[in-house]
């Protein structure tokens, strides 16, 4: 899943990397390993899960 809705061609992702680099913030990615490493619970909620038309099996191992 994309890190943005703001893709305008693939700019947007690559504005945010930038963004986030610049400022010394971990990549998303990197954020959700630590955060399960130190044992933070990841939960989905049904009625969000519903309207966006995701389905569980598109979840992360431990969501």
């Amino acid at each position: 899943m994309g890190l943005s809705k703001m893709n305008m061609g693939g700019m947007g992702h690559r504005m945010m990397r930038t963004v986030m680099k610049d400022k010394q913030v971990d990549s998303l990615e990197n954020m959700i390993k630590t955060s399960m490493e130190n044992g933070v619970e990841f939960v989905a909620c049904q009625m969000s899960m519903d309207v966006m038309g995701v389905k569980a099996e598109e979840f992360i191992d431990g969501v």
